[in-house]
C-alpha cells in the first residue's frame, strides 16, 4: 500500500469514527471534528457532523459552559457556512460571553436591584446570578410548569390581577399599568437566568419567538412587552429573535371564543420559513386560561418549527 493510500484510509477512519459520536452523542465529537480536513468531507457527511457539534454546542450552553459552547458553534459554522442558524448564534454567544465579564455582570446584578427596588442589605452579597438574586429577595421562587394543549409552559412566578399581591405582582403590574418599559431588561436577565437555572430547555432550543399583543394593548402602552423580553433573553442565551407571529385586530382576549382568537394569529408568510425544523422559545407576559399560547404555538409548528415550549413572566392566580 502507497504512502498516500494510508494517509487516505487514516482520514476515512477518523471520519467514520466522527461520524459515530455525532450519531451517539459522544463528548468527543469536537476534538475529533477539529483534526478532519473539513474540504474534503462530503456534504452530507459534513451536516450530519455539523449537527452533532451543533447539538454539543446548546448542551454546553444549557451548562453554563459558554466557552465550549462558542467553540462548538464556530465548528458547525465551519462545517455548513450557508446555515444561518449556526452563523447567528455564534456571533450572539460572543456577544453574551463578552456581558459575562466580571465587571459588566456585577454592574448588571446591582442594575437589577435598583430598578427592581430590591437593594440586598447584606455587607456582601453572594448572589451570582439575576434569578438567584430575584430568589433571595423573594421576587420569585422555583417557578411553574404547566402543560396547556400539548405546549409546555414555563412560569416565573404567580401574578395577583385582583390584588397588589407580592413584588413580583407589583413589578409586572409597573410594566402593564404604568408602562414603565425600563423594568423589562431586568426582568428578561432574571428570566434567562432562570431556565437555566431552573428547566433542562436550553439545550433543545433555536430560536426565540414573542406572543404579538393585541392591537388595542400596543396602541395603549407604546411597546410590545414580549418583544422586548424576548430580544433581551436572546442576547443573554444567544437565541436568535424570530418575530413571525403576527396579531389581526379582533376581540379581546378575554371575551374571545376559541375560534375567535384562533383567527387573530397567524404566521407571517413571507417568514414562516425561518421557523423550519427549529426548536422554538415562545415568549408571554401573563397568562390566565391559557389560550393564547398553545394556540400561538401551534401556528408555529404548522409553520413548520420542530418544537415550541413557552415562557411566562406570571400566571394569574386571581
Amino acid at each position: 500500500m502507497k504512502l498516500e493510500d494510508l494517509g487516505g484510509a487514516y482520514d476515512r477512519l477518523q471520519l467514520d469514527l466522527a461520524l459515530q459520536s455525532a450519531i451517539a452523542g459522544a463528548p468527543d465529537l469536537i476534538p475529533r471534528v477539529q483534526k478532519l480536513s473539513i474540504p474534503t468531507i462530503p456534504s452530507g457527511q459534513r451536516a450530519a457532523l455539523a449537527d452533532g457539534v451543533y447539538s454539543c454546542g446548546t448542551t454546553a450552553l444549557a451548562n453554563t459552559d459558554f466557552n465550549k459552547a462558542l467553540v462548538a458553534f464556530r465548528l458547525a459554522q465551519k462545517l455548513v457556512p450557508q446555515q444561518q442558524i449556526f452563523v447567528n448564534r455564534a456571533k450572539m454567544l460572543e456577544r453574551a460571553i463578552a456581558e459575562r465579564k466580571l465587571v459588566s455582570w456585577r454592574a448588571s446584578l446591582i442594575s437589577l436591584q435598583r430598578k427592581l427596588g430590591v437593594v440586598c442589605t447584606k455587607k456582601c452579597c453572594t448572589c451570582t446570578s439575576h434569578a438567584q438574586i430575584a430568589r433571595c429577595r423573594s421576587l420569585i421562587g422555583s417557578g411553574l410548569r404547566h402543560t396547556r394543549n400539548g405546549v409546555t409552559i414555563y412560569t416565573l412566578a404567580p401574578y395577583y390581577s385582583r390584588r397588589m399581591g407580592d413584588r413580583w405582582t407589583r413589578v409586572l403590574k409597573s410594566v402593564k399599568k404604568q408602562f414603565q418599559a425600563d423594568l423589562l431588561e431586568p426582568i428578561a436577565d432574571i428570566a434567562a437566568d432562570f431556565l437555566i437555572e431552573n428547566t433542562n430547555v436550553i439545550k433543545d432550543l433555536d430560536a426565540v419567538v414573542p406572543v404579538p399583543p393585541s392591537t388595542e394593548k400596543f396602541s395603549e402602552r407604546g411597546f410590545a412587552p414580549n418583544d422586548i423580553v424576548a430580544r433581551h433573553i436572546g442576547a443573554r442565551l444567544a437565541l436568535p429573535l424570530i418575530p413571525v407571529l403576527c396579531r389581526r385586530p379582533g376581540p379581546p382576549t378575554r371575551e374571545a371564543t376559541d375560534e375567535e382568537l384562533a383567527v387573530q394569529f397567524e404566521v407571517r408568510s413571507a417568514d414562516g420559513g425561518g421557523v423550519q425544523g427549529l426548536s422554538l422559545l415562545l415568549v408571554e407576559d401573563i397568562w390566565t386560561w391559557g389560550r393564547t399560547i398553545p394556540i400561538s404555538a401551534h401556528k408555529l409548528i404548522s409553520a413548520g418549527a420542530r418544537n415550541v415550549v413557552a415562557l411566562a413572566l406570571g400566571k394569574t392566580e386571581g
